[in-house]
């Protein structure tokens, strides 16, 4: 079987997805290609080729997007196989200056895969395909909890598109500490120009894979603020979430719909848990551990790339 990845950018060597800056390609097109049989063949890229069989329509991302819109439709119209939308972050619901594309794209899919259930029910109103939920992969090694040197230390780490939730939240913390924010060039440089963060102590850096753990190896718990009532955010995927459990940190989120599951695993971030956890995050280490050895295995990449596999393979012409 060939399946093809629809991507702003041409993969000539497929395990490049394993580094790509784009997370949708590293977390999801990286986890098929790791549980991927050598008899089955995986490319990524702007362009199908002829003889693929499955394709599935990527993150289009903004980046020329007038042209690279009309281009992938184009390539999927022509395409002779089966179609299947990636869908992972709300554009339809929460109109953006991708949701015409997506919106047009679904008239040419065969299904849809989504990042997390919200997404899947909110998806699921416009359109009256197929629709499956599979999460984004883990990435990062699995870091046992451990008792680490005062002063507090705390973790923040995301996209810049996450920084408006950072941001209003911290005003709220008058508890000292240290704070590390791993974002985007330009996140860095928001955070920089932000007053709200003026009381606290900042080290801010850009986010890697490796920067995350060495990072994390100082701290002694995370925080995940994703807003009050925010409709665009609140489909986000549960990663943010078992990545911090991962790097083996008691973390305090919003209880967003894909975190519930795992609600005996974090702390309220909107509760007296909060303050609680910034006085002493060790208590938590256990929860920590036991979501380590029982629930993240299931977002391995093997895990969920034999998800994308078994799906794939079930639609394959």
């Amino acid at each position: 079987m060939h399946i093809h990845w629809l991507a702003p950018q041409h993969f000539e060597n497929i395990h490049a997805l394993y580094i790509t800056q784009l997370a949708s390609l590293r977390l999801r097109a990286g986890a098929l290609l790791s549980a991927l049989p050598k008899d089955a063949l995986l490319t990524a890229g702007p362009r199908i080729p002829a003889q693929a069989q499955v394709c599935v329509i990527g993150k289009i991302g903004v980046g020329d997007l007038t042209q690279r819109q009309a281009q992938w439709l184009g390539e999927i119209q022509a395409f002779q196989g089966k179609v299947v939308l990636d869908f992972t972050d709300d554009h339809i619901s929460s109109p953006s200056s991708m949701s015409a594309f997506y919106l047009q794209a679904l008239h040419h899919t065969d299904g849809a895969v989504c990042a997390s259930t919200l997404l899947k029910e909110r998806l699921a109103k416009v359109y009256p395909g197929p629709i499956h939920v599979i999460a984004d992969a883990i990435e990062c090694p699995i870091i046992k909890p451990k008792d680490k040197p005062h002063p507090l230390q705390v973790l923040w780490f995301g996209h810049t598109t996450n920084l408006p939730a950072l941001i209003d939240f911290l005003p709220s913390i008058d508890k000292p500490l240290k704070l590390h924010i791993l974002t985007n060039a330009s996140g860095v440089q928001q955070i920089k120009s932000s007053q709200a963060l003026a009381h606290l102590q900042l080290a801010t850096g850009l986010w890697s894979p490796q920067a995350m753990v060495n990072t994390a190896l100082k701290c002694h718990m995370c925080i995940i603020p994703v807003g009050i009532d925010n409709h665009k955010k609140a489909g986000v995927s549960s990663n943010r979430l078992l990545t911090a459990l991962a790097l083996g940190l008691p973390t305090c989120a919003d209880k967003v719909d894909s975190y519930l599951p795992f609600k005996d695993s974090f702390g309220d971030l909107r509760s007296p848990e909060f303050a609680d956890m910034l006085e002493a995050p060790t208590l938590w280490h256990e929860r920590v551990q036991k979501a380590q050895d029982e629930v993240l295995p299931h977002y391995a990449f093997q895990a969920l790339g034999k998800q994308w596999l078994d799906l794939l393979t079930s639609i394959a012409p």
